[in-house]
């Protein structure tokens, strides 16, 4: 595995601007939350002793009915499917609170189950009642496509599952960042979300090789390079501030090789 050591000023400079963008986007790392069907509720536990924690979103809140599926968007705050209504609620990521309903019953879709943010820039939303996976743009909850059709052998959808084949997986613990399945000897790109809220962007930085290459990040900014090895292993360790420490940053990788991107990864550092 190679290393690739950051320990330049304007590492730490990226990092410290972004802080301030981001700090609306922060999540709870430690903690484990459950969709509760009947007391229609979003609950909290500690994962590491499955203590109670709190109601996260407490029942009923902004109307929500017969919970499934959750997920925390590329944004950070929690999208969760509310079977009930046949909508996708969207809560605020620090505080739980309703901010407002982002997918509504419009264009088919009928008693939401399982929700899956994807590197496209899009939410899917499996639709139980109509059979059919729905594509919402990301940022906006915009309706975009059916993107698998009624017709086509779905009876009683229930949860969207991609395999990563195509997809590069980043990974983070502390302050070290890795990403596998990609090419042997292909060149890595770590990219860091400096702008608010949720990304809808493009790779567009000078002299680099797949400019345009979608991305799930508003405002992409370079964290750091690395070669994968024979593994398709690539990793690089950043050295930050002590005054970072909590802050939740949206993180994207690249590669050079293939062009192939990674899904947005939400971090806190330690």
């Amino acid at each position: 595995m190679r290393a690739a050591r950051l320990r330049s000023l304007s590492t730490t400079a990226l990092l410290a601007g972004a802080a301030c963008a981001m700090a609306a986007s922060a999540s709870f790392a430690g903690d484990l939350f459950v969709t509760s069907w009947n007391s229609n509720a979003v609950l909290r536990y500690d994962d590491g002793s499955g203590a109670f924690v709190d109601a996260f979103v407490p029942s009923g809140s902004g109307g929500l009915n017969l919970p499934h599926s959750a997920v925390f968007g590329p944004d950070g705050d929690l999208y969760v499917a509310s079977f009930g209504n046949s909508r996708v609620k969207r809560y605020d990521g620090q505080s739980g609170a309703f901010i407002g309903n982002f997918v509504t019953p419009a264009n088919g879709l009928v008693t939401p189950h399982g929700l899956d943010f994807r590197p496209d820039g899009m939410l899917y939303v499996v639709s139980f009642g109509g059979n059919r996976v729905q594509r919402y743009d990301a940022g906006t909850g915009a309706y975009v496509d059916d993107f698998v059709q009624p017709g086509n052998g779905l009876n009683g959808a229930i949860a969207p599952m991609f395999r990563n084949d195509d997809t590069l997986n980043l990974s983070a613990v502390d302050r070290t960042f890795e990403e596998f399945l990609a090419e042997p000897g292909e060149p890595i790109l770590f990219l860091l979300d400096a702008g608010p809220g949720p990304g809808a962007g493009t790779v567009a930085l000078p002299a680099l090789p797949c400019a345009g290459t979608p991305i799930g990040l508003s405002r992409p900014l370079v964290l750091g390079r690395a070669v994968a090895d024979a593994a398709g292993v690539a990793v690089i360790t950043v050295v930050v501030p002590p005054a970072l420490s909590g802050s939740t940053f949206r993180m994207q990788a690249i590669g050079f090789g293939t062009c192939r991107t990674s899904e947005v990864l939400l971090h806190m550092l330690p």
